[in-house]
Parts: structure tokens; sequence; C-alpha cells
């Protein structure tokens, strides 16, 4: 019980509890002891209570994603708990939501492994969390993105309810309010339940995910006269030109969006029109384009930061136009594992998957329990590669333990032109040297007509030859009359 005198016409109330209902009521004091009938009673509640602490530090929420809402935020992660980041009001960005519809859910994240997130939700506007939404079925996972589904009570009352997002690591019951966790962040939005006069489509689809274009589809919703659609790489839907890859109508209940780029995350949006003006609320799904001609193949965690998650990923790159052939060629190579250098491999295989032949890499193979890498991946650079398929594909397949994994990381390089009909000579070998001469031998490429170049040693092959000259024998040449005691580079 809270109880006061002032001589004006207001009074502030401090030390309330949080999500907590209040009355209130107010008297007329006349003086000598002549006071008036008591007035209310006014009722409010208090709003949620407090953020809960984080004892070890802040692991930042960076995107939230439901309905019209696609919210990017920014925070540092720190490790000692002080930071005020770990709570971030976002309750000026709003999303429309509907009583009985279901809404998918987004939240990315700082990824610092057993991640967990919980959505809390206040739907009867008392200033109390009553419902909570574990994504991702309560598990954990060891990737910056978790989803869910925000199911919509048919008892959600009109209006604006405050949304909690919390974030945390190794918790796995995150809770809105009170308790500490260890690391993480929380995130407040507002969802504002509007009355549906026109449903919004539902089990929203993309398929046959190609480099350039998706196939979108969804389930129709009643009263709907069409639909409109757009696929974007960031902003809300309809928020105009920014961000927008694609758009347009459609009578049914399929699109194909075009001229999309490769290797890019994507987020499609379709809403019902049903006529007069009226539009349901936008519902969302994703989707990302597969690595195409022309795109660089990084590590997840970056060239120098390989991921110490385990995992296995196969992804096949093909070319564009017709005849021509996909080469890779890894520009940076940090590694895969510095201490255990055969637990973890690349694989390369010569078509459109992996039971197509493969290009044999330095890997011996590694056994640990479950983990079981095959031999014959690369463990160490792979050299330049080009696809001798019939497709022109290339597919790759990385292993990786997950442990040892500092440093460690690549970027490779995916190129398409047309299939080389004069091949380079291969298993080049200098066989012999003389105080003046030196003889190389080589396997025939396309011809067996071969020209060599010997230049400074460490030169390019542009650099001034310090002789040349064209061999046909097919397999060995000599390069004679050479300083003596001196370093060259020979290229053929």
């Amino acid at each position: 019980t809270f109880t006061g005198t002032v001589t004006g016409n207001s009074a502030a109330l401090s030390g309330l509890a949080g999500s907590t209902n209040y009355k209130a009521w107010v008297r007329t004091n006349c003086g000598g002891g002549n006071v008036s009938l008591w007035s209310g009673a006014v009722a409010f509640n208090t709003l949620p209570c407090p953020v809960s602490s984080f004892y070890y530090g802040i692991y930042p929420i960076s995107r939230v994603q439901i309905s019209d809402i696609d919210n990017t935020s920014s925070a540092d992660p720190i490790y000692d708990g002080t930071d005020p980041a770990k709570y971030q009001d976002f309750t000026s960005v709003v999303g429309s939501v509907f009583p009985t519809l279901s809404f998918p859910i987004t939240v990315t994240g700082y990824n610092g492994g057993n991640m967990y997130a919980t959505v809390f939700i206040d739907w009867d506007q008392d200033g109390v969390f009553e419902a909570s939404f574990p994504l991702n079925g309560g598990n954990t996972t060891n990737t910056g993105s978790i989803t869910g589904t925000i199911d919509v009570p048919a008892t959600a009352l009109p209006g604006n309810s405050r949304m909690r997002v919390v974030w945390a690591n190794d918790w796995a019951y995150p809770v809105a309010c009170g308790e500490g966790m260890y690391y993480g962040q929380v995130e407040d939005y507002t969802l504002n339940v509007g009355i549906l006069t026109c449903p919004p489509p539902t089990n929203l689809a993309a398929s046959n995910v190609a480099i350039h274009s998706a196939d979108l589809s969804w389930t129709a919703s009643n009263n709907s006269t069409g639909y409109d659609w757009e696929v974007r790489t960031s902003g809300t839907p309809g928020s105009g030109a920014t961000g927008l890859a694609a758009s347009g109508t459609a009578a049914g209940t399929t699109a194909t969006a075009t001229g999309l780029a490769s290797n890019t995350a994507y987020t499609f949006y379709v809403r019902s029109d049903c006529g007069g003006g009226d539009l349901s609320v936008w519902m969302s799904g994703t989707f990302t384009t597969p690595l195409g001609c022309g795109d660089t193949w990084i590590s997840p965690g970056g060239v120098n930061n390989l991921t110490d998650v385990q995992y296995t990923k196969v992804f096949t790159v093909c070319p564009e136009n017709a005849g021509d052939v996909v080469t890779i060629d890894f520009t940076v190579w940090n590694g895969l594992n510095w201490n255990l250098p055969q637990g973890s491999a690349i694989f390369i295989y010569d078509g459109d998957d992996t039971n197509a032949p493969m290009i044999t890499g330095t890997g011996t193979g590694y056994t640990s329990g479950a983990w079981v890498v095959p031999a014959g991946g690369w463990v160490t650079k792979p050299p330049i590669i080009t696809s001798n398929a019939a497709s022109g594909c290339l597919t790759i397949k990385v292993m990786s333990y997950g442990s040892w994994t500092g440093g460690m990381g690549w970027s490779a390089d995916f190129t398409c032109a047309p299939r080389p009909t004069c091949f380079a000579p291969t298993a080049r070998t200098v066989t012999g040297t003389t105080v003046h001469d030196a003889s190389f031998s080589w396997n025939a490429g396309a011809s067996p007509n071969v020209e060599y170049k010997v230049v400074a040693f460490g030169q390019p092959a542009s650099a001034t030859a310090v002789l040349s000259g064209t061999s046909s024998a097919g397999s060995a040449t000599t390069a004679a009359t050479l300083t003596a005691n001196t370093q060259y580079t020979a290229y053929l």
C-alpha cells in the first residue's frame, strides 16, 4: 500500500513492483478533519520487470525478423557483464500481427556456441509476460540464427503488446526478467494486434533456388483477390527500392523471382490483397542463392578465424554459359587445423556431385569415433583446379573437425571461362644441372610442342628472358649457357 498527501493535482509514485496491477484512489482534504469521499478506483499496471543480468558479458543480438519487423542492431561483445547494452529498447519498432495466425521469427546474434533464444509477449497488455516461445524448439544451436514460430492467441487484446527477445548462451531456459544468465542480450519490440479483415497467406516456401532465381509459393487465404510479393536483402516490405531485389503481383499462389545475385541471403514477403485497399500483413520466408561464377568463397568465421564448430558442407558450382567450365583458385590459405592436420579436409570432385571423380589431395584420412574423414581430401593448399566434366561443374565437400582452428581459414575464387583447348604441361621437374646447363622434364599437355623461358630467380614469367626456346621432344629439354653458381626460375 502506498499513501501520501500532495498540494497539487498530481502525484508520482516510486518503489512499485514491476509487472504488477495496481488501483489508486484520491480524496480531497479540506482541513480540520474534513475530507471527501474516495474517488476511484483508477487501475494501472507497471511495466515488465527489469532485464535480467548477464554474469559474464554481452553476446549481442544483431537482427530480429517477424511480420514486417526487420530490425538490425549492434553492440560489441564484451566479457565483464557491465555493459549497459545488455538491453536495447526497440519498442518504437512495431510489427503487425493478428489473432489465430502464426508468424515465423528469426533471431540472429553473436555465435558463442550453445545459443538459446526465447520470445516473451504480453498479449493481454497487463505488464506481465504470460506467453513464452522457445525458438528452435527450445534446443541449443551452434549457429548465429535461431528460428521459430509465434502463435497469436484468439484472446490477444487488440492494440500494442510488448515483445521481449532474450538471446542467451548455455542457458537452456532464458527468462524475461529477474534471474541472471551467463552471456547474452535482451531487446524489446512492439507487436500491434490488429482486427483481422484480410487474412494473410500462409506456408510460405522457396524452391528451385538457383544462382539468379527462386520459385516462391504459399497457401491461399480467404477473401483474397490476389497477392503482392517482394524479395529483399534489407528493409521492411513496402519500404521502397533500397534492398529490393524483385517484386510483383500474383493472381495465384506461386511466383518466380529472377535477376537475383548469387551467394546472397534473401527474405521474401507476401501479402493478400482483398480489394478496396484492404491488405493483409506481410508474411515472410528466407532463402540463400548458391555460389556462382565470379564469387569468392570464404571460410565461415573469416579467412583467419575458421569457426570452431564442427561441420560438414557440400555444394556445387556450375557455369552459367554453355561451354564454360568452373575453376577454383585458393587465393588465401591459412589451413584447416593447426594441431590435427588430418582431422579436417576439403574434397574436390570433378562434376555435379560427390559421385563424380575426386581430384585427389594430400589427406591420408582420420577417424575419431563417429567423425570419419576419408583419404584423398586436401589438407594443404589445393592447386588451381579446372573442371574437366561435361557439365563444367565442380563439387566441394568440407569436413572441419572444429577444434584448433585459431588463425585458420581460406578464401577461394570461382571463375568461369570457355573450356581450354591448349593445356599447360604438368609434372614439371628439374632433372639435372651442370655448371652452365639445366635439364627439365614434363608431361605433355595438348601438344608436344613446349616453349620454355628462363628468368632471374623469383621473377614472373613476364620478366626479361635470360634465355628461351621451344622443344618438340615432348618430354625434356636442356637450357644451356647459364651462369655458374646462379639461381634461376624456369617457366614451361
